[in-house]
Protein backbone atom coordinates (compact mmCIF):
# COMPACT_ATOMS: atom_id res chain seq x y z
CA UNK A 1 0.00 0.00 0.00
CA UNK A 2 2.94 2.34 0.54
CA UNK A 3 3.63 2.71 -3.44
CA UNK A 4 0.17 3.58 -3.86
CA UNK A 5 0.05 6.38 -1.38
CA UNK A 6 3.53 7.50 -3.17
CA UNK A 7 1.68 7.58 -6.59
CA UNK A 8 -1.46 9.48 -4.95
CA UNK A 9 1.27 11.91 -4.18
CA UNK A 10 3.18 12.23 -7.10
CA UNK A 11 0.08 12.63 -8.58
CA UNK A 12 -1.13 15.92 -6.26
CA UNK A 13 2.23 17.45 -6.96
CA UNK A 14 1.45 16.81 -10.79
CA UNK A 15 -1.45 18.82 -10.31
CA UNK A 16 -0.02 21.27 -8.16
CA UNK A 17 2.28 21.93 -10.64
CA UNK A 18 0.02 22.03 -13.70
CA UNK A 19 -1.93 24.38 -11.54
CA UNK A 20 1.08 26.52 -11.15
CA UNK A 21 2.30 26.59 -14.69
CA UNK A 22 -1.78 27.31 -15.78
CA UNK A 23 -2.08 30.39 -13.50
CA UNK A 24 1.95 31.74 -14.51
CA UNK A 25 0.44 31.35 -18.21
CA UNK A 26 -2.97 33.33 -17.55
CA UNK A 27 -1.04 35.91 -15.81
CA UNK A 28 1.35 36.36 -19.19
CA UNK A 29 -1.77 36.21 -20.93
CA UNK A 30 -3.38 39.21 -19.49
CA UNK A 31 -0.34 41.22 -19.39
CA UNK A 32 0.18 40.27 -22.88
CA UNK A 33 3.66 38.41 -23.01
CA UNK A 34 2.81 35.30 -24.25
CA UNK A 35 5.51 35.19 -26.81
CA UNK A 36 8.45 35.16 -24.54
CA UNK A 37 10.59 32.33 -23.84
CA UNK A 38 9.46 32.32 -20.27
CA UNK A 39 5.96 31.95 -21.98
CA UNK A 40 6.90 29.30 -24.36
CA UNK A 41 8.89 27.44 -21.53
CA UNK A 42 5.78 27.58 -19.35
CA UNK A 43 3.60 26.44 -21.97
CA UNK A 44 5.64 23.47 -22.87
CA UNK A 45 6.05 22.67 -19.38
CA UNK A 46 2.32 22.43 -18.65
CA UNK A 47 1.60 20.75 -21.66
CA UNK A 48 3.81 17.64 -20.67
CA UNK A 49 2.93 17.56 -17.10
CA UNK A 50 -0.73 17.72 -18.62
CA UNK A 51 -0.03 14.46 -20.10
CA UNK A 52 1.88 12.87 -17.50
CA UNK A 53 -1.25 13.45 -14.94
CA UNK A 54 -3.33 11.96 -17.88
CA UNK A 55 -1.31 8.57 -18.60
CA UNK A 56 -1.28 8.30 -14.73
CA UNK A 57 -4.36 8.54 -13.76
CA UNK A 58 -5.18 6.69 -16.66
CA UNK A 59 -3.27 3.70 -14.65
CA UNK A 60 -4.82 4.79 -11.69
CA UNK A 61 -8.43 4.04 -13.20
CA UNK A 62 -6.86 0.77 -14.19
CA UNK A 63 -5.45 -0.69 -11.32
CA UNK A 64 -8.69 0.80 -9.42
CA UNK A 65 -11.21 -1.15 -11.81
CA UNK A 66 -8.99 -4.38 -12.13
CA UNK A 67 -11.62 -6.72 -13.07
CA UNK A 68 -10.13 -9.44 -11.66
CA UNK A 69 -9.48 -8.50 -8.02
CA UNK A 70 -10.53 -10.71 -5.40
CA UNK A 71 -10.93 -7.83 -2.80
CA UNK A 72 -12.30 -4.90 -3.79
CA UNK A 73 -10.34 -1.91 -3.11
CA UNK A 74 -11.71 0.88 -0.86
CA UNK A 75 -10.85 4.34 -2.42
CA UNK A 76 -10.20 7.29 0.11
CA UNK A 77 -10.60 10.95 -0.31
CA UNK A 78 -7.18 11.84 -1.98
CA UNK A 79 -8.13 9.51 -4.67
CA UNK A 80 -11.77 11.12 -5.11
CA UNK A 81 -10.44 13.88 -5.22
CA UNK A 82 -7.68 12.95 -8.14
CA UNK A 83 -10.28 11.24 -10.09
CA UNK A 84 -13.26 14.22 -9.94
CA UNK A 85 -10.04 16.30 -11.27
CA UNK A 86 -9.07 14.25 -13.67
CA UNK A 87 -13.05 14.62 -15.16
CA UNK A 88 -12.77 17.88 -14.69
CA UNK A 89 -9.24 18.16 -16.86
CA UNK A 90 -11.11 15.77 -19.53
CA UNK A 91 -14.06 18.23 -19.82
CA UNK A 92 -11.61 21.10 -19.93
CA UNK A 93 -9.29 20.26 -22.25
CA UNK A 94 -11.61 18.48 -24.40
CA UNK A 95 -12.09 19.73 -28.40
CA UNK A 96 -14.81 21.87 -28.40
CA UNK A 97 -14.04 23.42 -30.85
CA UNK A 98 -13.95 20.63 -32.95
CA UNK A 99 -17.09 19.32 -31.39
CA UNK A 100 -19.42 22.29 -32.30
CA UNK A 101 -18.01 22.81 -35.89
CA UNK A 102 -18.70 19.43 -36.80
CA UNK A 103 -21.83 18.59 -35.02
CA UNK A 104 -24.71 18.59 -37.42
CA UNK A 105 -27.12 19.32 -34.78
CA UNK A 106 -25.62 21.95 -32.89
CA UNK A 107 -25.49 24.38 -35.80
CA UNK A 108 -29.55 23.13 -36.47
CA UNK A 109 -29.93 24.10 -32.64
CA UNK A 110 -27.85 27.59 -33.77
CA UNK A 111 -30.17 28.37 -36.74
CA UNK A 112 -33.30 27.70 -34.91
CA UNK A 113 -32.48 29.62 -32.18
CA UNK A 114 -31.33 32.38 -34.98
Amino acid sequence: MEIYNIFIRLLIVLKITFIILALIHFFDVINKTTNTELDINVEYGKSRVEFIFTILMSVLIMYLFYPRREKPLLINNETKLLLFLFGAVLIITARWGYFIDTSKWVGQLQDSLR
